[in-house]
């Protein structure tokens, strides 16, 4: 299963179940790549080439944004959806990258894929551990480690490869991904979680892209970050504290005097002597 060390304060759901009504619309633009389990009913969706597909009761289906953006309902559905990042990682079972060999040999297109059933009746299951609550932190980790059991048993190398062509066909772009999201996080643990991938992995993939650890590196990159927007004197210390996710404005003052010897006034004031020295 995924490692354990992949959370942060809080998890990220990646399982959703959803009982939908016939006649409604689905938008997948702008959102996350997934899973989509159909367990009763019918839908159809819409790849951007203007082809539809129809996902009938006990089928599921890949749907990446980039293919296909949208959806509709034809009969009352009962539908699974599981989140898939191209960084994810179930830990001691099956990296997604591993996929990536198998890439060269196919020509991608949109499939739809039978359930087996056993695998119908693991997604039943699950869609009542959903639909009842019952579940707990490691739900989405437990669950997703046997998903990825059962696709290695019924499925072959080459089928996968074709499933999850969309994301693993190129290198996750790890470097981007940190700088486009380092200010949204607050500790290593939740960039881990967010990237969706255990907490050593991610140590490890950050030291390969970025050459030095991540906790040593968001230090850096906030020390750097604040120093520019205290020049911004329209912002107000309070702001700035929740700005950089501090707690309280005491606690950003105690890291401005911790790794600049200085206040966060101190610092502002001798920002805009330097500023009007160099003008």
């Amino acid at each position: 299963m995924v490692d354990r060390n992949m959370c942060g304060a809080e998890r990220l759901r990646l399982f959703s179940s959803k009982e939908l009504k016939a006649g409604e619309s689905l938008s997948f633009v702008d959102k996350d790549s997934l899973l989509f389990f159909v367990l009763s009913g019918e839908v159809v969706v819409v790849a951007h080439n203007a082809d539809c597909k129809r996902i009938r009761c006990n089928q599921f289906a890949f749907i990446c944004p980039k293919y296909i953006y949208a959806g509709k309902v034809i009969e009352d559905a009962r539908i699974l959806t599981i989140d898939i990042f191209p960084s994810l990682q179930v830990h001691g079972l099956y990296p997604l990258d591993s996929l990536r060999g198998e890439c060269s040999h196919i020509k991608y297109r949109f499939q739809i894929y039978e359930m087996g059933h056993v695998f119908e009746l693991f997604l039943n299951y699950v869609y009542s551990c959903l639909e009842y609550d019952i579940v707990c932190n490691s739900f989405d980790e437990w669950k997703l480690g046997e998903l990825f059991l059962l696709l290695q048993k019924c499925y072959t190398q080459m089928e996968l490869a074709s499933l999850f062509y969309p994301i693993v066909s190129k290198t996750f772009d790890f470097k981007t991904f940190v700088l486009s999201n380092y200010r949204r996080v607050k500790s290593v643990n939740e960039f881990a979680a967010l990237a969706h991938c255990s907490l050593s992995t991610f140590k490890r993939r950050f030291i390969e892209e970025m050459h030095e650890v991540p906790g040593k590196w968001l230090t850096d990159k906030k020390m750097v970050d604040i120093l520019d927007e205290l020049k911004n004197e329209n912002k107000s210390f309070v702001e700035l504290s929740e700005d950089f996710h501090f707690s309280s404005r005491a606690h950003f003052s105690t890291f401005c005097k911790k790794h600049f010897g200085k206040t966060p006034q101190m610092l502002r004031a001798e920002l805009r002597a330097n500023y009007k020295y160099i003008k």
